[in-house]
């Protein structure tokens, strides 16, 4: 036998009750109600059954609901004033259900306040698949944009998990379509970068020789032994050997974070350190790849948002 829910909504001063789906009651106000949602302000002008027909003996007008007490009750405290309830890392689908809710009532500071939380870093970081499920659900294109992009950060799933079911087909459909175009657009970004700078020194230089060298500058004297005809100074890399290292990457995460997270240029960073010798230069060689990986993995992402739209018609 079930422990009947336990909530605040029983004052004896309410003027009507909403019984929700799984037989639970709530006293609750007109007025509130009222002034929190334009749905039961008209509902509220039209004549409701008694709790006289449902066996009981108070002649409360009655609403039924179709959502559950847990949603019932955590919408009402969206309407009183009251605490706001508060949603765990795990509690996404719970969130959604009440959103759902304050949708269908038009209970516009729910609304506000729950789509707020919906992009959490909990959420969107913990759940970006099933977030995306629940916006597109509920035609919310930003939270639905916001979701696909994290998707792109981590690898896409091997097997067809219960948050990739729960994603519609059409949805589905598009959120595969957005990343296969962000996975192309990314290897052609390092393919074929296109130009920019990173304050005065470029990300990566091809030289007359088609080497690569990271633009960083030392006024160390040792640096000069890397000085070329084109006058530029830094680590070199093979351009097809830090390519394809990235190109992987970006297969799998076609995101700025995977060439940030990348650590491929440190194995070359220790054959020119052991060959360099110079703990000074080994020092800033390193702080100065990261910096510029970064740089790199900023300029992916505002180059993806530049070229890659996701599409959210139906």
């Amino acid at each position: 036998m079930s422990t009947p829910m336990v909530h605040p909504f029983t004052k004896s001063s309410a003027d009507v009750i909403l019984h929700s789906s799984d037989n639970v009651n709530f006293c609750v106000h007109k007025l509130i109600l009222s002034e929190a949602s334009p749905f039961f302000e008209t509902m509220f002008s039209l004549v409701q059954p008694t709790t006289s027909q449902l066996g009981t003996t108070d002649a409360l007008p009655v609403v039924d609901l179709t959502e559950t007490s847990q949603t019932t009750n955590l919408l009402l405290h969206f309407c009183y004033p009251m605490p706001h309830p508060e949603f765990g890392k795990d509690d996404l689908g719970k969130l959604a259900d009440v959103l759902e809710a304050a949708m269908k009532y038009d209970i516009s500071a729910a609304i506000a306040s729950l789509r707020k939380l919906l992009v959490h870093p909990d959420f969107i970081e913990g759940h970006p698949f099933l977030l995306y499920s629940i916006a597109c659900r509920l035609g919310l294109r930003p939270e639905a944009e916001r979701a696909a992009w994290q998707t792109l950060r981590i690898e896409w799933p091997e097997e067809y998990t219960p948050e990739l079911q729960a994603i519609c087909p059409s949805a589905f459909y598009r959120l595969t379509e957005f990343r296969r175009r962000c996975t192309v657009a990314s290897v052609e970004f390092i393919r074929y970068p296109p130009p920019w700078t990173g304050g005065d020194d470029g990300w990566y230089h091809p030289n007359s020789e088609g080497r690569v060298y990271f633009g960083f500058v030392d006024d160390c004297e040792n640096l000069a032994v890397y000085r070329h005809e084109d006058h530029h100074e830094g680590m070199p890399l093979l351009p097809a050997e830090y390519q394809d290292e990235l190109v992987e990457e970006l297969i799998k995460r076609p995101s700025g974070i995977a060439i940030v997270s990348n650590r491929c240029h440190m194995k070359t960073l220790i054959q020119w350190g052991t060959f360099h010798s110079c703990s000074s230069c080994m020092a800033e060689a390193i702080e100065a790849c990261d910096a510029i990986s970064k740089d790199v993995g900023r300029f992916l992402d505002v180059h993806l948002a530049k070229m890659v739209l996701l599409t959210m018609d139906n």
